[in-house]
C-alpha cells in the first residue's frame, strides 16, 4: 500500500514558531497562498489523479488540516480520523521559545532532546501510539475497500511519528515543512502497524 501524508498549511501559530498542538487555529492567507502557489506548480498533481482513481483521504479534524485537504483537493470526499491530530503540549501549548526560554521544565525538555513527556500533555509514546492506531485502523478500511493507495492531510508530528513507523527513522530525522509531502509504502515499513 502507497501513502502519501501531507502537512496542513501555515497557520499563525507555525509563522511564530509556537507549539501547536490542541489549538484548532485556521490557516493564514500566506499559508493559503503558498498552497495555492505549490498546487499551480504541480506539486500535488499525482496525488489528485490518485485520488481520482479510488485512493483514500483522511483528514485529522483540525481546521488548519480540513482547509488543506478543501484547498488541494476540492470537492474530493474525505474522512475525519480524530486520531491524526497533533499532540498536546500541555504546558507549551501557544507558547515559542522566546516565552519558554528559562523555565527549568523547558530546559529539561531541550536537554533531553524533546524525549520527556510534555508537562501536562502526552507523552511521545501515547502521541506516536495514537498515530499507530490511527494508520492501522485506515490500513484496515483501505484493504477492506481494495484501495491501493491513502492520502493523508496531518500535522508535523503525525508525519514525524509516520516516519518512525515506516522507516524506523528517529523522531526528528523527519520533519515536514507546512504542505511538505512523506510518502512510503508499507512493503517497505521497518515498524508495521
Amino acid at each position: 500500500m502507497k501513502w502519501i501524508i501531507i502537512r496542513h498549511g501555515k497557520t499563525k501559530g507555525n509563522t511564530e514558531r509556537r507549539f501547536l498542538g490542541i489549538t484548532d487555529e485556521p490557516l493564514t492567507g500566506e499559508g493559503i497562498v503558498q498552497l495555492m502557489e505549490r498546487k499551480s506548480e504541480g506539486i500535488y498533481s499525482g496525488t489528485e489523479k490518485l485520488l481520482l482513481n479510488g485512493a483514500a483521504l483522511y483528514v485529522s479534524p483540525m481546521k488548519r488540516c480540513i482547509e488543506t485537504a478543501e484547498i488541494l483537493f476540492p470537492g474530493q470526499s474525505y474522512r475525519i480520523e480524530k486520531d491524526l491530530h497533533e499532540i498536546d503540549f500541555g504546558e507549551f501549548e501557544g507558547k515559542n521559545h522566546e516565552e519558554l526560554n528559562g523555565l527549568e521544565i523547558y530546559q529539561k525538555w531541550i536537554d533531553q532532546r524533546g524525549n520527556i513527556p510534555f508537562p501536562g500533555g502526552e507523552t511521545m509514546d501515547e502521541y506516536i501510539l495514537r498515530v499507530r492506531g490511527a494508520l492501522r485502523r485506515i490500513e484496515g478500511e483501505a484493504l477492506k475497500e481494495g484501495r491501493e493507495t491513502v492520502v493523508i492531510v496531518a500535522h508535523g508530528g503525525t508525519i514525524m511519528s509516520a516516519g518512525m513507523i515506516f522507516t524506523g527513522a528517529g523522531f526528528y530525522d523527519v520533519i515536514p515543512e507546512n504542505g511538505g509531502i512523506f510518502t512510503a509504502d508499507t512493503d517497505t515499513m521497518i515498524n508495521p502497524v
